[in-house]
């Protein structure tokens, strides 16, 4: 059986790798980027490729990109993909443009990474908002 495809967008790299690190550790196949415009770039790529993705999971604050423009972008090209957005700030208007769209969880940081599964369960069994 082929492994689920997970994307990660995450600026800081020890966040980063745990979150590849625990991720992997429950099956799953992860690409990972520092950078929004990079990962766009890679994400479109994979995408006219035939590649297939379930989930994106991505911090807010990213350089080159920020994560609701690469959300936005994403889907002008018509990727959609379910999202569990994370970011450090606690930005009511920012939540409240995010949670309108299907398939979409946001995650407050810092977190735990059972309360990231849960979060991500959520997404995959359709029990949150997608892009």
């Amino acid at each position: 059986m082929k492994k689920k495809h997970v994307i990660v967008i995450e600026d800081e790299k020890n966040v980063l790798l745990g979150l590849r690190l625990n991720l992997i550790g429950l099956g799953f196949e992860v690409s990972s980027f520092q950078n929004g415009s990079v990962a766009y770039k890679e994400i479109v790529k994979m995408k006219d490729s035939g590649e297939h993705f379930e989930l994106l999971i991505t911090d807010i604050d990213l350089p080159g990109m920020n994560g609701i423009e690469l959300i936005d972008a994403l889907l002008k090209k018509d990727i959609k993909i379910p999202v569990v957005a994370i970011s450090g700030y606690s930005d009511a208007e920012l939540r409240e443009k995010l949670v309108t769209r299907k398939k979409f969880n946001f995650l407050q940081k810092p977190f735990t990474f059972p309360d990231l599964q849960k979060h991500i369960e959520n997404v995959l069994n359709n029990e949150a908002n997608d892009i």
